[in-house]
């Protein structure tokens, strides 16, 4: 949901059809980073979720994607501190069906942050 500052969207695109300015959201700044990233772009990506962040801070998919792309550019501890917050917006975004799996889950996780903490 885009944040309104006084009469102006947080970000605004034009219509196709009539150029009327439609209002963005976070998941919209979102899929453009997601594009970005495909295309080899990850710089230009994490800026995109920066500003999907911008309008919604804790998008749990905006914080784990800004994780990812982070620790892809190099810089394991900033990712580790986007992956922790998104686990605390959502602890139950890894979807789990047993006992078993979350304790892996668990386990794959904390080898992640471990990993994440020795990055230079």
């Amino acid at each position: 949901m885009s944040r309104m500052r006084g009469d102006q969207p947080d970000e605004t695109e034009a219509c196709c059809e009539c150029g009327a300015q439609i209002a963005k959201t976070a998941m919209d700044v979102l899929e453009e980073a997601l594009l970005l990233r495909q295309q080899g772009k990850p710089k230009d990506a994490l800026n995109r979720v920066t500003e999907a962040l911008s309008m919604d801070p804790s998008n749990v998919d905006a914080l784990f994607t800004s994780g990812s792309l982070t620790e892809e550019l190099g810089n394991g501890d900033q990712a580790l501190s986007y992956y922790e917050r998104a686990l605390e917006a959502d602890p139950t975004m890894l979807p789990l069906s047993s006992p078993k799996e979350a304790s892996f889950a668990i386990e794959e996780m904390l080898t992640l942050l471990c990993v994440c903490s020795m990055l230079p």
